[in-house]
């Protein structure tokens, strides 16, 4: 517990999977512990996910992070108990801990803030996939004139109040953000891509 890594000004690709047989089950980056990831100008490619964070602070920033959306089964766990590790549903970046009640594992908050970050997910896989469990949130705060979201975002299966929270103040995205992503004085604007920017009622 209590780690602190820091990815800076580097590349990092998931060519291989479990037991080098599978090789398009990998998860090159992966937090699941209370404790901090900071990514700063990285790339990160993989095949199931890009990036994981099951529990712990991530700061991601000036990166791009990319599922290839080769992995054989793209909504799986979407409507079932999660597993072990990155046995979770795949995406570009994957934040939180599903279970359909208290955590029993993977004890902290999942908190991500994505500034000016690139997410691309392929074949049509989830940018960005957001769970909880009922004693730790789901949070992803979005922002950044150069932020950008190629994909859905999926809002998991955890339905108390509270629990995922995904907020965004700016960005371009492929799909529309729900309106209940966008933050207070920020308007979607566009028809595709769309932008965040701030509402332009604001004085």
């Amino acid at each position: 517990y209590n780690v602190v890594i820091t990815l800076q000004d580097s590349e990092f690709i998931g060519e291989y999977g479990y037991n080098n047989n599978y090789q398009t089950d990998n998860c090159p980056v992966m937090i699941n512990v209370e404790g901090v990831l900071n990514i700063d100008n990285c790339t990160i490619t993989g095949d199931r996910q890009g990036v994981l964070v099951r529990a712990g602070t991530a700061t991601i920033n000036d990166s791009t992070i990319t599922t290839t959306g080769t992995y054989t089964d793209a909504d799986q766990y979407y409507n079932s108990a999660w597993g072990s590790g990155d046995e979770v549903p795949a995406a570009a970046l994957t934040v939180g801990n599903y279970q359909n009640g208290a955590a029993s594992a993977y004890l902290a908050e999942a908190n991500v803030t994505l500034t000016n970050t690139v997410l691309n997910a392929e074949n049509d896989f989830a940018a960005l996939y957001v769970d909880a469990n009922t004693t730790y949130k789901g949070v992803v705060s979005i922002s950044g004139d150069d932020t950008e979201v190629n994909g859905s975002i999926v809002k998991g299966q955890q339905t108390a109040l509270g629990q995922i929270d995904i907020s965004i103040t700016g960005g371009t995205f492929s799909e529309k953000p729900d309106d209940s992503y966008i933050a207070t004085s920020y308007e979607v604007t566009g028809e595709g891509p769309y932008t965040v920017e701030p509402a332009s009622n604001m004085s």
